[in-house]
C-alpha cells in the first residue's frame, strides 16, 4: 500500500489531489497566486478555524478523510534504546503505567539501582503519570515530517532512557542522582520511523491535521510553493513491528 511522506507532494495519491482539485474554484478564494509565499500568510489564508466556520472546508474534510484513511501515513517518534530488538521485535508500545515501569524498573535493576530506590522511583513516575503528564497515556508521541528532529527539537525527548516521564520524575530532584545518572548514560538515541493510518490518530486532532495538509497541498498547486508542513500528534494504539520501517541513530543537542 501507498506511503505518504507530509512533505513530499509526489507520494500523495491521485485521488487525494483530484479531493482538493474537484474544489479549486472555491480554495482559491483563500489560496492563491497573490498569497505571499511565506508560511504565515498560508496560515492566515486557511486559518484552523475555518474547519468550523466554512462549510466548504469541511465538505473537503470529509472527502478529503475517506480517502486518506485508507493509506500510510509516514511518522517519527524519538526515543532511547538499549537494542534495536527492542522495536524490531516488539514495537512502539502506547505509554501504559504498568507496562512501562516493568520496563524502566527491569534497566535500573540490571544497572545496580536497589529495590527500595526503584521503588521510590516507581512512586514518583506514579504520580507523573496521574498527574502533569497525564495526557500522555494510552498514546505514542510523534512528528512530521523528519526535519523537524532538531528544528522541533524533538531530539531533546532521547536524552535519557524512560522519555519525558522519566525527566520530569528524576531530573533535577533530592535522592533521584543516582537514577537519573543511570537513565542518561544507557542506551542509544534514536528516531524510528514508523508508518500510520490516520484513523489512528486521537479525533479530536483530525481538523487540525487536516488544516495543514490543506495548505501544503493547495499551495503547491494554486501558489507553486512548499509550505512547510509540521505534524506534531499523538496515535492512539501501539505501533506493531510491522509498522516500523527504520531505526536511525541520533545525536542530542540541547536547547
Amino acid at each position: 500500500m501507498k506511503e505518504i511522506y507530509v512533505e513530499q507532494i509526489e507520494t500523495y495519491p491521485e485521488d487525494i489531489m483530484e479531493c482538493v482539485k474537484n474544489r479549486s474554484d472555491h480554495l482559491q478564494k483563500y489560496v492563491n497566486s497573490r498569497t505571499p509565499k511565506d508560511a504565515f500568510s498560508v496560515q492566515c489564508a486557511l486559518p484552523s478555524d475555518f474547519f468550523w466556520s466554512e462549510n466548504i472546508i469541511q465538505l473537503v474534510y470529509k472527502e478529503f478523510w475517506n480517502i486518506a484513511e485508507k493509506y500510510f501515513w509516514i511518522g517519527y517518534h524519538v526515543t532511547r534504546i538499549c537494542s534495536d530488538d527492542e522495536i524490531l521485535k516488539h514495537g512502539l508500545a502506547k505509554l501504559e503505567f504498568d507496562s512501562y515501569c516493568n520496563r524502566l524498573s527491569k534497566a535500573l535493576r540490571e544497572n545496580g539501582i536497589v529495590e527500595s530506590d526503584i521503588g521510590y522511583a516507581m512512586a514518583r513516575i506514579r504520580k507523573m503519570y496521574d498527574g502533569y503528564l497525564g495526557e500522555r497515556k494510552g498514546r505514542v508521541c510523534f512528528f512530521a515530517p523528519d526535519n523537524l528532529l532538531y528544528k522541533g527539537k524533538f531530539n531533546y525527548f532521547a536524552r535519557n532512557y524512560g522519555g519525558e516521564i522519566a525527566e520530569r520524575s528524576f531530573e533535577n530532584h533530592e535522592g533521584m542522582e543516582k537514577i537519573w545518572d543511570v537513565l542518561t548514560g544507557m542506551g542509544t538515541p534514536v528516531m524510528v520511523k514508523f508508518r500510520f493510518k490516520l484513523n489512528d490518530l486521537y479525533s479530536f486532532q483530525n481538523d487540525d491535521v487536516f488544516m495543514e495538509i490543506l495548505r501544503f497541498i493547495t499551495s503547491k498547486l494554486f501558489m507553486d510553493y512548499d509550505y512547510p508542513i509540521s505534524i506534531g500528534q499523538h496515535i492512539k494504539k501501539s505501533i506493531p513491528p510491522e509498522d516500523i520501517l527504520e531505526i536511525q541513530k541520533i545525536e542530542i543537542k540541547e536547547y
